[in-house]
């Protein structure tokens, strides 16, 4: 296999659903040996990962009545707080790139203190994108012939 071979197997593997070392380990194993090497390669990504968890639900499961289990747990708990919220903020800078992308955001933010439900919040997102995409795409047609096309943003397909 080549490197234009492994790129484009790659490239697969990211676009397929699931997890990219799967699908990746399953097409290059099935590149390299057909069907034998694409189950051996998929049992060697996929094996080790759920022994790791087995391992640590039984650690768990033995150790959860132990203080100093609970105390790391609600440490790890707000670790992760942390994490997401630095995510949020990454994609957030990323994303808000204007007013009606911020008076997404900002709009979003509240329904979800409201207890709105994600997928409420998706939708409208997408269905606003769409529409200003459509109404950008108007305006880009309603142009006078002088004017370039370039100066206009219709590119409101962000998803939320």
């Amino acid at each position: 296999m080549n490197e234009e071979e492994l790129q484009e197997t790659l490239s697969l593997a990211a676009a397929a659903p699931g997890g990219v070392a799967v699908n990746a380990s399953f097409l290059i194993g099935y590149r390299l040996g057909g069907l034998k090497g694409a189950a051996a390669s998929a049992s060697g990504a996929i094996i080790p990962t759920c022994l790791v968890v087995i391992v640590l639900f039984l650690l768990y499961h033995r150790f959860s009545d132990s203080l100093k289990v609970k105390g790391a747990l609600r440490g790890i708990g707000w670790g992760i707080v942390a994490m997401i919220l630095f995510t949020v903020f990454r994609l957030g800078k990323a994303s808000i790139r204007d007013t009606l992308t911020l008076a997404i955001a900002m709009i979003s933010l509240i329904l979800l203190f409201l207890e709105v439900h994600p997928i409420w919040l998706i939708t409208g997102g997408a269905a606003v994108s769409v529409l200003a995409t459509l109404g950008g795409v108007k305006r880009a047609k309603s142009l006078q012939a002088g004017q370039s096309k370039a100066d206009v943003d219709n590119s409101y397909m962000y998803f939320i």
